[in-house]
């Protein structure tokens, strides 16, 4: 769901900031409703759930963005999270054709495809350097007495004119694997930034609104510019009225709101 709506919520007394807390520190009930309205569109199991709030309540109030990202790492070490949340939007931004700011910066573990296992010669190579290869020649015994291979590609050469496409791609497994676990690390990074950009964003979002509020010379809100094609598509959407409720509009979206006032005449 893009945008969940503003709750005004009246007369919750605010915890002031402790002794580790920013002295601008958001209203403790202010971050908490942001938290539910994020993570109630994320496929997570609810006692993560629970331990990311206090993780995150925390850190946020401190006013550090990395005991943010710290805190939501903490808090779903070895979790499966997100997966239908992240690919969902995903596919929105490849149909797209383009992904946002974010996702192109601190995202970029959402962006790429995993590794997948070598089932050929020429997938099997992708994974090995020329050691590896000049290796497994030697053990196929198929390296050429005389005009020895110095390039890549001549190495690459010589592996499918052996026809060993069992071996080469077992001798690559390996390589295979700390790729894939180095790209499932870099995914669950990126996953943790851009949900701890999205629950600050809201946040402060919520906060502004409440303060607007107040403004009896309000006329209106309206969304600043951005260089980022999604942004500027999810803001011109809530210029129009179609979307309702506060930024962030989609995770890693960096949408501000600045209210318009009336003049005083």
């Amino acid at each position: 769901m893009v945008g969940q709506c503003v709750s005004r919520q009246q007369g919750v007394a605010e915890q002031r900031p402790t002794g580790t807390e920013s002295a601008f520190a958001t209203p403790l009930s202010v971050v908490e409703e942001a938290i539910n309205q994020i993570l109630a569109d994320i496929d997570m199991p609810n006692d993560a759930k629970g331990r990311l709030r206090s993780c995150f309540v925390k850190a946020h109030r401190s006013g550090d963005p990395r005991r943010e990202v710290k805190g939501i790492k903490a808090a779903l070490d070895g979790v499966e999270w997100g997966e239908v949340y992240f690919r969902d939007w995903k596919m929105r931004f490849e149909a797209k054709g383009e992904f946002p700011y974010m996702w192109r910066t601190h995202g970029k573990g959402l962006v790429v495809d995993p590794p997948q296992p070598p089932s050929t010669i020429e997938d099997a190579v992708e994974y090995l350097r020329v050691a590896d290869m000049r290796q497994i020649l030697i053990e196929l015994d198929a390296m050429p007495r005389k005009g020895r291979p110095k390039k890549r590609s001549e190495f690459i050469d010589l592996l499918l004119a052996s026809g060993k496409t069992e071996s080469v791609v077992d001798s690559a497994i390996p390589a295979y694997r700390d790729a894939r676990a180095k790209w499932e690390e870099d995914r669950d990074a990126a996953k943790c930034a851009l949900l701890a950009h999205t629950l600050t964003m809201r946040a402060f979002a919520l906060r502004d609104f409440r303060k607007r509020e107040g403004l009896t010379r309000t006329n209106k809100l309206r969304t600043l510019k951005s260089d980022c094609p999604a942004e500027t598509e999810y803001a011109s959407r809530f210029m129009a009225g179609e979307i309702r409720g506060v930024p962030p509009f989609f995770p890693g979206d960096r949408t501000l709101l600045i209210a318009e006032l009336k003049n005083a005449t």
